[in-house]
């Protein structure tokens, strides 16, 4: 028992993400994985030498508020940061695209990106998107200034951004750009070919959701699968033996029992049903972020499960509740169920707000106002019940934002995206799209060959963004024959022929 408590321990910080106590109180949704899965896909910085960071300089660039809009000339400072140790004259230009989360250097430190694009002498960008991080356009992020926030303002942050790198760096003039995108970041990487094929000679985009969609019921369906596959099945029917129980006390109003093993910091009114799909939305988050970030070497699936199965604690639901508690105690502390404390809580609209710290704000409006992929229970095909429909959601734009993202407008939105960027058939070329097995978001992108020249590959047991790593010896087959290929692709697209040896750390 004890090693496997000590296994999850190691695992809290990744898998519940920050346990954010206020006094006593502990928010269901900071536990909750879900808010924060939009994060920085995550490196093993153990590859990293401390002066390693001297290798990177952080620099800014002059970008335009409104990039449409030609008799606004307001401007704001966008972060970006930059590798030249090992660029030589004919090399390429390889752009790391940030998405949704504060960059760092560490992808400028390792990584195939990093790996390849040292190899062939080229120079190595990281650009942070427009309100994330340190790029800051607008003063407050209310939603008067929200309004700037949009792929297609970011996007022609990242043309702007490379035109300027070409007009101030002469010696790069002819350099071809090559994109790197991970997650959302990967959705800009192939819009961007889409958008602007004329600035770039190709782009590798790692679990890219291309299908904007408002209730992505798909998301909970592969999390599910992944913890029946890797977990077992006596893992997976214990946690939906477990929501089930739970389901069964809200029917029975048994709220007594549910605030007692949950350690409530108040009582579970029945009444206000956006509360219950709250709590139930908060105690299934936890499981996304194990599959979304799951590496096979790692085992944090298997590690999970170790915990559920073998605790000693019969009851399906105690063992549930002890596990979303971290496999320890809830020790004196008490969980916020209520759905008033995260609007509250993510409603702060100054930068220095948790909510704009942690991405929330920001990417909900996104959510909001072009993408949807709202992760319900609406399939039948989970293990998590059915008691956070896609409402929830839906109630979450109008309270953090305005009145104004009605259903009828979030679909609207929804559907302009699809129009625009062409949905699962994107008009791209040199694009190379890769997906784990295991990847949440993997519906919600290309499962086959766009074109000819735009292969995909899904990668059997493998989960959200895991190719991006240097090369390892435990790389599978199939990991490893994929990592070659888009190196031969990159030489290809850049007139340098296809064979060579793959690159390593």
């Amino acid at each position: 028992m004890m090693k496997f408590l000590l296994k999850l321990l190691l695992t809290i910080a990744f898998v519940h993400c920050s346990n954010a106590v206020l006094g006593i109180h502990v928010n269901g949704f900071e536990k909750n994985g879900k808010y924060r899965l939009n994060r920085e896909p995550p490196l093993d910085d153990r590859k990293i030498k401390l002066a390693d960071d001297e290798l990177v300089e952080i620099k800014w660039i002059e970008q335009k508020l409104n990039n449409f809009d030609p008799q606004d000339h307001r401007t704001w400072q966008m972060r970006y940061m930059e590798n030249r140790n090992f660029s030589e004259p004919g090399g390429p230009i390889c752009i790391y695209i940030g998405g949704e989360w504060t960059i760092s250097m560490r992808w400028l430190l390792t990584g195939h990106m990093h790996d390849m694009c040292r190899d062939l002498k080229g120079i190595m960008y990281y650009t942070e998107h427009r309100y994330y991080g340190s790029s800051w356009p607008t003063e407050d992020l209310s939603m008067e200034n929200l309004r700037y926030l949009s792929i297609d303002q970011a996007l022609a942050d990242l043309a702007h951004f490379i035109i300027h790198v070409k007009e101030t760096n002469p010696e790069l003039a002819d350099s071809g750009v090559f994109l790197v995108g991970a997650s959302y970041s990967a959705t800009m990487a192939t819009w961007f070919m889409q958008k602007y094929p004329h600035l770039v000679v190709g782009a590798w985009s790692s679990s890219a959701p291309l299908l904007a969609k408002v209730d992505f019921i798909e998301y909970k369906e592969v999390v599910s699968e992944a913890f029946e596959i890797v977990g077992g099945t006596n893992c997976s029917s214990r946690i939906k033996r477990a929501f089930e129980q739970l389901e069964r006390l809200v029917e029975e109003k048994n709220t007594d029992r549910i605030e007692e093993i949950f350690s409530f910091c108040y009582p579970l009114d029945l009444s206000k049903e956006i509360d219950v799909w709250s709590f139930f939305s908060d105690v299934a988050g936890p499981f996304s972020g194990v599959v979304q970030y799951y590496r096979e070497e790692s085992r944090d699936i298997e590690i999970q499960c170790e915990v559920l199965m073998e605790n000693d604690i019969e009851d399906d639901l105690e063992a549930l509740a002890f596990w979303f508690w971290g496999g320890v105690p809830s020790g004196g502390q008490c969980y916020n169920h209520r759905y008033e404390a995260f609007i509250n809580y993510y409603s702060g609209t100054e930068w220095t707000d948790r909510a704009a710290l942690v991405s929330i704000r920001q990417w909900y409006y996104q959510t909001c106002s072009e993408y949807g992929w709202d992760q319900s229970s609406g399939s039948e095909n989970i293990l998590f019940g059915s008691t956070f429909p896609v409402e929830l959601s839906l109630q979450i734009c109008q309270d953090l934002y305005s009145s104004f993202f009605t259903p009828e407008i979030i679909h609207a939105n929804v559907d302009r995206t699809n129009i625009i960027y062409g949905a699962l058939n994107p008009s791209v070329r040199n694009v190379y799209s890769t997906h784990g097995e295991f990847d949440p978001w993997r519906p919600m992108g290309v499962q086959e060959d766009i074109n000819e020249y735009s292969p995909t590959v899904i990668l059997p047991r493998q989960s959200h963004c895991s190719d991006l790593y240097s090369v390892s010896e435990l790389d599978t087959p199939e990991l490893l024959e994929s990592k070659q290929r888009i190196f031969s692709l990159l030489r290809q697209w850049l007139g340098m022929g296809e064979t060579e040896p793959i690159p390593t750390d």
